[in-house]
């Protein structure tokens, strides 16, 4: 009896350690491969979660990076502007393809 009632209790869960994606090293380099892809996951997993309402693909992608601790580039640093420009197009394809393009996210509010 102890046995099935211990199965049965909600183990506690250990708090999730963020996985760290990014140190930085020179601010003029671009982000790295790795912490692209990271980025690209983030973006992607919170485009698909229907219960977050996002008003546009800049408040997704900003979301991601402050989520993952990745500084957010500034636009003289033309490496990784580039690369910030490249993942609004992956939020703008996500929130498309789970939302559409007449949802929240793409009207001026």
């Amino acid at each position: 009896m102890q046995f099935l009632q211990s199965l049965l209790e909600k183990k506690e869960k250990k708090p999730e350690k963020k996985k760290v994606v990014f140190i930085e090293t020179d601010p003029r380099e671009a982000f790295p491969a790795d912490t692209m892809s990271a980025l690209q996951k983030e973006i992607n997993k919170n485009a698909k979660d229907l219960e977050k309402d996002w008003r546009s693909a800049v408040e997704l992608v900003d979301y991601a990076f402050t989520e993952l601790d990745v500084p957010k580039p500034l636009a003289y640093l033309k490496d990784r502007w580039a690369q910030y420009t490249q993942l609004l197009s992956v939020a703008v394809t996500g929130l498309r393809d789970s939302r559409g393009m007449k949802s929240h996210w793409t009207k001026t509010v």
